[in-house]
């Protein structure tokens, strides 16, 4: 069955439609506009999901990509499940290394293939990062919409930790480009994967963090 929207022609940020639960609402069409709470009494349909990418999977594996790519290139993804949706809404890119700088990668110096970070749906791949081969070009790829800092510090942590360790923090924020994030579909192959195509043994840590939330089929739980 088909959700039918009303929009408001004259007021366009308002529309109406039917919700899941089967309720009459007027929402706004602002893409930040989460899904709608389920009413008391009910199962929680919408469920947060945080973890890390895997060399098997989510959370699962080796989760650090400090690993050496350069002959064989290493994968760190997350799938879909039979149960539920995914909804990938943040993305976070972590370095942590010695003295780090944008025209490095860590403290690298500037890698021979490149880094990639990229989405496979319906059949098709798009690339986030696509061959980045130091922190600066990961920054410009897609983590340069949520910047902190400024000039030779911006996205970088100094003395992150007891080790003396700077940190390369990317954050991508999906949701602000598609309304809800990027779905994984239940049953589907879509994925989300990052490829190590270099020897990044050297780094003391790297991490691809990811934030979103499971949405499960009404009546399934």
């Amino acid at each position: 069955m088909h959700r039918i929207n009303i929009t408001d022609g004259e007021h366009s940020s308002y529309r109406a439609g039917v919700d899941t639960q089967h309720r009459l609402k007027v929402t706004s069409t602002d893409s930040r506009n989460y899904p709608e709470v389920n009413p008391p009494d009910t199962p929680n349909y919408y469920r947060f999901l945080s973890g890390l990418l895997g060399t098997t999977g989510l959370g699962s594996g080796t989760t650090s990509q400090d690993v050496d790519g350069s002959v064989t290139p290493v994968t760190f993804y997350m799938t879909a499940r039979q149960e539920y949706d995914i909804y990938v809404t943040d993305i976070i890119i972590s370095i942590l290394d010695g003295s780090i700088s944008h025209a490095k990668f860590g403290a690298l110096t500037a890698l021979t293939n490149g880094w990639d970070l990229k989405v496979r749906e319906s059949g098709e791949e798009t690339y986030l990062v696509e061959k980045a081969k130091s922190n600066g070009e990961i920054l410009s790829s897609f983590a340069i919409m949520s910047p902190f800092g400024s000039g030779s510090d911006l996205n970088i942590i100094t003395n992150y930790n007891g080790a003396n360790d700077d940190a390369f923090i990317a954050p991508i924020e999906l949701d602000e480009t598609l309304p809800y994030g990027f779905r994984l579909g239940r049953g589907s192959n879509d994925r989300l994967e990052a490829i190590v195509n270099d020897d990044l043994t050297g780094l003391s840590a790297m991490y691809v963090k990811v934030l979103g939330y499971k949405h499960y089929p009404i009546g399934s739980i």
